[in-house]
């Protein structure tokens, strides 16, 4: 027969062994585990750090709701002055707002000032700069700005005949031409801006309004329009593109533009691959002018001497290297087609590869000095003369323009037309 009273006396004591063995294990662990000592429950002296650093906290919390920010201005203008060697201050108000999602910052009166060599020109005045970040993204190492919003900026560029720019702050770091790199702006607002920009070694002047803005039906956008002269001709640019709302670096920012000039005009209709990263574009590009040798004066590259010309095909852009593929068009009564690459970043390169179906012998005459003439019965050449029985004649020689670059040419004819002497 079960014996009950012996059964609970026996689990009875089972139970007072397991607890024993369970009291010893925990004593064990207390003593011999690291990690039971750092997450044990807090006693005193950690209730006393915790108060203190929440209480911390706080205060930094309510100094940073309440500090006026307008007593940095002095500091932060004198840091940036030391810098980078030129006069920057916040002549207006600074206001900085931490305690959101979306930080921003509000400056009035910025004013940078340009290097020693500018004549006392300042590089930028803005009355208003508004700004925004996301704070996620900040925390995450990457920069996403919902707004940037410029109100009256007035911007002076000027490039020396040595090569210094007014707006490179750093001096020291050389220009790797790879183009300027933009964090990610959602929205982008110009009112009332100006752009002026001297080009002191080709004798160009530009004075441009900018305004960057979206209307009430969403399809306003970013405009550029501006006059000037380049060699004391006159100077006209434009550039047109769609409004900066909600633009994403997977989607193309579409551009046009044009530029015309010292007897040539340049006319582009494309594509920014990637938003805010300006070193890479695509386009279809128009070179049309009297003189190829005139666009020197709207691009810096030395060319030789033609006909009247017009010219399309493939303009791309990679960071330092410029392309111009699958051209063709007509120089003088000649076709003209072919490749050509620049690299940039210091001393030009220029290679080019050109071919021609049917040579004008009349178009070569350009290149060797002869004048473009106008006349009733159209566009002529005059042939050149050379002086003491020489064979090439006494053309000038734009020496100062190819010492600023290299090259190389290739050029081949399938035929060329003699006309009679």
């Amino acid at each position: 027969m079960l014996n009950w009273n012996a059964l609970r006396t026996r689990i009875g004591a089972g139970a007072a062994s397991a607890k024993a063995r369970a009291v010893q294990g925990r004593d064990w662990i207390r003593r011999n585990d690291p990690v039971y000592a750092a997450v044990r429950r807090p006693g005193p002296a950690e209730w006393w750090a915790g108060g203190l650093t929440l209480f911390l906290i706080a205060v930094v919390l309510i100094f940073l709701a309440w500090f006026d920010w307008n007593r940095l201005r002095g500091p932060i203008g004198r840091w940036a002055s030391a810098e980078y060697h030129r006069d920057i201050a916040i002549d207006g108000d600074l206001n900085v707002h931490l305690f959101s999602w979306t930080p921003s910052v509000r400056v009035q009166g910025l004013k940078i000032g340009g290097p020693d060599w500018a004549r006392d020109r300042d590089t930028a005045r803005i009355d208003t700069v508004e700004a925004s970040v996301r704070l996620r993204r900040l925390l995450a190492g990457q920069v996403e700005m919902p707004l940037l919003r410029f109100t009256r900026p007035q911007v002076v560029l000027i490039a020396a005949e040595d090569g210094r720019k007014s707006w490179a702050l750093n001096a020291d770091h050389a220009d790797d031409g790879q183009g300027m790199k933009l964090p990610v702006i959602q929205k982008l607002v110009i009112t009332d801006g100006r752009l002026v920009f001297e080009e002191r070694r080709r004798k160009m002047t530009l004075d441009a309004a900018v305004d960057a803005h979206e209307g009430a039906d969403g399809d306003a956008g970013f405009l550029l329009q501006g006059e000037g002269t380049v060699n004391r001709s006159p100077l006209t640019l434009r550039i047109e593109g769609g409004p900066f709302v909600n633009i994403r670096r997977d989607r193309p920012y579409r551009f046009k533009a044009r530029m015309a000039g010292a007897g040539s005009s340049l006319t582009a209709t494309g594509a920014v691959t990637r938003p805010f990263d300006l070193g890479r574009f695509d386009a279809t590009l128009t070179l049309e002018g009297r003189d190829l040798a005139d666009l020197y004066l709207l691009t810096g590259l030395t060319l030789p001497n033609t006909p009247p010309y017009r010219l399309s095909g493939a303009l791309k852009r990679n960071e330092a290297v410029w392309t111009f593929n699958d051209f063709d068009g007509r120089v003088g009564a000649s076709d003209l087609s072919g490749d050509l690459r620049v690299q940039g970043g210091g001393r030009l390169r220029v290679e080019a590869e050109l071919a021609s179906r049917r040579l004008d012998i009349d178009d070569l005459a350009a290149v060797l000095g002869a004048r473009t003439v106008t006349n009733a019965r159209g566009t002529e050449t005059e042939a050149p003369v050379a002086k003491g029985g020489k064979l090439l004649p006494d053309a000038p020689l734009q020496t100062e323009r190819l010492r600023q670059m290299d090259g190389s040419l290739t050029y081949r004819a399938a035929a060329v037309k003699a006309n009679e002497l």
